[in-house]
């Protein structure tokens, strides 16, 4: 399985040190199995660094603390997840709504004074939340946040259920529930045909974009932000008669590639996809509007109304970013 979690920062500091030697060996225990089953981390703080730099109590020194571990089994896992398992950045430019995110305030229902940005990143992606088991707020799952955002002068709210992981029994609990959602989006993708969806009428897809869709290297934050991207693609089409329309009518993050890069032979034949009608052809324009840096190729038909799909995946090279 590749899927994803998002840490509740909320959830630190400890309140005491004692507190906080007490029950992080066990969040570290739930890091080390959920890595070894291909889950991803990601934070929505906008703070760098690793698990050994975050503030886990006041007073509270992480290095002392490893020191201290007698279990040497244990010390090695700690040490093994501080050394490979990352838990990156996740960008408002990988979210849909990037033009709103930042005005969309995130609290905790059971204690409106304590923000939770990472848990209100994790409730519009659809994701789950993983928290530090330092209180009963982050002892629950799921754990239910309030949305509030500014509406021509009004406020509105909206109240959601985060699925949270702060245990190992609630972690097994949550990646069987993985399991099953993974399979479903793989049996999605699996259905599609090259043309002739019923959900993406005005959309054709590469050989190379079925077999992309198709890997195990999607997740399943990428599921539901392929889905919308697809829908927008496929309503836009219909009103559009050039890129800057395409651009206006879905919403989209959407661009082609710099001159030096198309110039670049070895950079612009990765971008060669055979397209179902005309061959091998080039699929400059590329959709932004994922995680980790995933784009999606497209080739548009302005006068049929169609979009062709080329892949999806990692960002392809370019002449500054070489691969």
């Amino acid at each position: 399985m590749s899927e994803s979690l998002i840490l509740n920062e909320a959830s630190l500091p400890f309140f005491s040190v004692e507190d906080c030697e007490v029950n992080l060996a066990v969040f570290f225990e739930i890091l080390h199995s959920a890595n070894l089953k291909g889950i991803t981390f990601y934070r929505a703080d906008d703070l760098e660094g690793g698990w050994s730099s975050l503030v886990y109590a006041q007073g509270f020194e992480f290095g002392k603390w490893i020191s201290k571990i007698k279990n040497n089994d244990q010390c090695r896992l700690v040490k093994s997840v501080i050394g490979n398992v990352k838990c990156r950045l996740i960008s408002n430019e990988s979210i849909d709504q990037k033009n709103s995110i930042k005005d969309i305030l995130f609290v905790l229902l059971s204690d409106q004074d304590i923000e939770v940005k990472g848990l209100g990143v994790a409730s519009i992606l659809n994701a789950y939340g993983i928290s530090f088991a330092s209180h009963t707020n982050w002892k629950v799952d799921p754990v239910t946040v309030i949305q509030q955002w500014d509406e021509v002068g009004a406020i509105q709210k909206q109240n959601v259920n985060v699925p949270n992981i702060y245990s190992q029994a609630n972690l097994d609990k949550i990646l069987d529930e993985l399991a099953v959602k993974k399979q479903s989006n793989k049996n999605y993708f699996c259905n599609l045909a090259a043309r002739g969806n019923i959900d993406f009428p005005h959309l054709i897809f590469c050989e190379s974009a079925l077999k992309d869709l198709r890997s195990s290297s999607v997740t399943a934050l990428d599921f539901p932000r392929i889905i919308s991207v697809l829908n927008k693609l496929d309503r836009a089409i219909c009103g559009s008669t050039n890129l800057d329309d395409l651009i206006k009518n879905s919403g989209l993050d959407i661009s082609g590639e710099s001159t030096e890069t198309m110039n670049a032979a070895k950079h612009a034949r990765k971008r060669l996809f055979k397209h179902p009608n005309l061959g091998r052809v080039l699929f400059e324009v590329h959709v932004k509007n994922f995680t980790d840096n995933k784009r999606m190729h497209i080739l548009a038909d302005y006068v049929s109304n169609c979009i062709c799909i080329g892949y999806f995946g990692r960002h392809l090279s370019t002449v500054t970013t070489p691969k």
